[in-house]
């Protein structure tokens, strides 16, 4: 177990993971949000297999914008994301194609704007399913202005007694 707080030594910044033609994304022993971030860097990402998932998990294909293991315990998460890195490093041209693939979704689907669509959509299908109207405090904006920070209240022009602190 790594204590992040005390232990710097060992952290490795999201700008310096782009300096690495493989990046492997272990589930369970890294950051759990990090993969969102990975490809953004342009290289090739070495996942296995996990029953955890986020939702856009299913836009990821082996070959193509990801490079996909059979899910490993951990004795054997070494071996197996070497074996992966070695086959990369054979395989140029399939290295090139799942970095390019995986920059690519990075690039047109994992935008900020089409997360916050996302979860706007998922937000509004829950509320439909909600039996009970909440009472909306005169300071509240919509959905639709909080993600898509449309509008902001500076703290001085609130009615809550809690936001001029």
């Amino acid at each position: 177990m790594i204590d992040w707080a005390s232990d710097r030594s060992t952290f490795v910044s999201f700008l310096d993971h782009c300096r690495f033609r493989y990046l492997l994304h272990t589930p369970g022993h890294t950051y759990s949000g990090r993969l969102k971030y990975l490809p953004f860097c342009g290289s090739a990402i070495v996942m296995p297999d996990s029953p955890w998932e986020e939702f856009w998990y299913g836009m990821l294909e082996h070959g193509k914008n990801v490079y996909r293991t059979p899910a490993v315990n951990s004795k054997q998460d070494t071996i197996v994301a070497v074996q992966a890195a070695e086959e990369l490093e054979r395989d140029d041209a399939l290295a090139q194609q799942i970095a390019h693939g995986a920059q690519e979704l990075a690039q047109n689907v994992l935008t900020t704007q089409n997360i916050q669509l996302f979860m706007l959509a998922l937000l509004r299908r829950y509320a439909e399913l909600m039996d009970f109207r909440v009472a909306l405090h005169q300071d509240a904006v919509t959905i639709e202005e909080s993600l898509l920070g449309q509008s902001y209240r500076l703290p001085k022009d609130r009615t809550c007694p809690y936001c001029h602190m």
